[in-house]
């Protein structure tokens, strides 16, 4: 627009200079890096499973925590503790939300705490009558309680408090008290680590401290540690959450029960997804994938055309969709390929998408078809 005396209004937007225009092209550049940044840190993990460190009674007995692997993006814990220590779980106390798992038990429809209930009530009362009383209170509500139900509620301890016992919430799981193999026989384990898991996951749990619940040594129909610890890790989400996964051991157990632990969490280590070659499948692989090779298709069409913000959705679209559609189509029809060969399949076709789309995107079918000249 051109003022009275034929100048340029100062209302016309002006072009931009080339450095400015490359500045807004790197930055559309790295919108889908900072999108991949942003992921990682709402779930910080590369892998979504690794192989399992082979546990042994003495690594446990030495270390007292021992990192087992990575399960579905669940890192996977195991420890030896005493709830009447003072510095019980004290390395959780910089992180959180942190949950514990206690198991009751229906008497005359009325859920009762064991042993280990009872000790982190007591735990509790020490520390904060008022929280204590809490968990009280849920035990007491009339609702109704079933055998595979499990309840919550949250704790709100004092910062010097929390220090001392650092947990943000308390899960009871309700089982039936007449005998363990009962419980894991009529689905109750199973409804249980469900429900349990899923919860976890919908409160964004950090740290969920499982104990072996309704496991009792001395009890020859006690429900076994390797269906307790199996059944656990079966019922982990697909999502992030819980971030770990602590199984808490009593450290006063007998040696044989400390050995029967060590064996059944080796053998339900045998669930982690192994990949052939050592190739390990990295955790939210599509859409990270997706973000990263997205960042390499918009660098090379910027040597192509200048990426204003008009490019940067025709280019974000195109190549989703082509991204969408080659990752579909090698799901389907490489369904009978080995795992790695087709996780390395998908990096090279996304790359070859990516490097080429200034290229393809002239591509049109009309081109095949159109006559030839001197042909009528």
């Amino acid at each position: 627009m051109r003022d009275s005396a034929g100048g340029v209004s100062a209302l016309t937007p002006r072009p931009l200079s080339m450095p400015m225009k490359r500045r807004v092209g790197c930055l559309f550049i790295a919108l889908p890096l900072i999108g991949l940044a942003i992921d990682y840190a709402l779930s910080p993990r590369v892998f979504e499973s690794t192989a399992p460190a082979k546990l042994s009674v003495v690594s446990l007995l030495e270390h007292d925590r021992v990192r087992i692997g990575t399960f579905h993006a669940h890192a996977i814990d195991v420890g030896l503790d005493r709830v009447d220590q003072p510095d019980y779980l004290g390395f959780l106390a910089t992180g959180g939300p942190n949950a514990i798992v206690l198991p009751s038990f229906l008497r005359d429809d009325q859920p009762r705490f064991a042993t280990f209930g009872d000790a982190v009530e007591k735990k509790l009362e020490s520390l904060s009558p008022i929280e204590a009383r809490k968990l009280g209170e849920l035990l007491a509500d009339q609702r109704g309680f079933n055998a595979g139900d499990v309840r919550d509620v949250e704790l709100k301890l004092p910062a010097e408090e929390r220090k001392a016992f650092p947990i943000d919430r308390i899960f009871v799981v309700v089982l039936d008290h007449s005998s363990g193999m009962l419980n894991q026989d009529n689905g109750y384990y199973a409804s249980a680590f469900t429900k349990l898991m899923a919860r976890a996951s919908s409160l964004r749990i950090d740290t969920l401290v499982l104990p072996p619940i309704g496991y009792n040594w001395y009890d020859n129909s006690s429900v076994k540690l390797s269906s307790i610890f199996r059944g656990a890790l079966a019922a982990l989400p697909e999502s992030a959450k819980p971030a770990r996964v602590y199984f808490d051991l009593y450290e006063e157990e007998p040696t044989s029960v400390l050995e029967d632990a060590v064996a059944s969490l080796n053998a339900a280590a045998e669930q982690f997804e192994q990949t052939p070659e050592g190739l390990q499948r990295l955790h939210r692989r599509d859409v990270r994938l997706l973000l990263l090779f997205l960042s390499v298709c918009l660098a090379a069409s910027s040597f192509f055309a200048p990426l204003d913000f008009k490019a940067f959705l025709l280019i974000c679209g195109g190549y989703i969709g082509l991204y969408g559609g080659a990752t579909l189509a090698l799901g389907r029809f490489g369904s009978a390929m080995a795992l790695a060969t087709r996780d390395w399949l998908q990096l090279i076709i996304s790359l070859i998408l990516a490097v080429t789309f200034p290229i393809t995107v002239h591509w049109k079918l009309a081109d095949i078809f159109a006559p030839k000249e001197g042909k009528a």
